[in-house]
């Protein structure tokens, strides 16, 4: 049997936290997001990363396979 050649992944380096960047998202879900600014008058960066915030704390990793 031929060797396969290796996937690598390299994980880089963890940033500083004072870089931004830049995320797209989805018309469906900056629509959300603008609903929100609009209800509470929060700017759309403190709502995004309110939401990611909540969504990372309560993070649950399944891998399919796994039983």
């Amino acid at each position: 049997m031929a060797k396969k050649d290796p996937f690598v992944l390299r994980v880089p380096q963890p940033e500083p936290s004072y870089r931004s960047r830049l995320v797209r998202l989805d018309n469906r879900t900056i629509i959300k997001v603008i609903d929100v600014k609009q209800r509470t008058g929060l700017p759309m960066n403190e709502i995004i990363a309110k939401c990611v915030d909540f969504a990372l704390d309560r993070l649950v990793i399944e891998r399919t396979g796994d039983d």
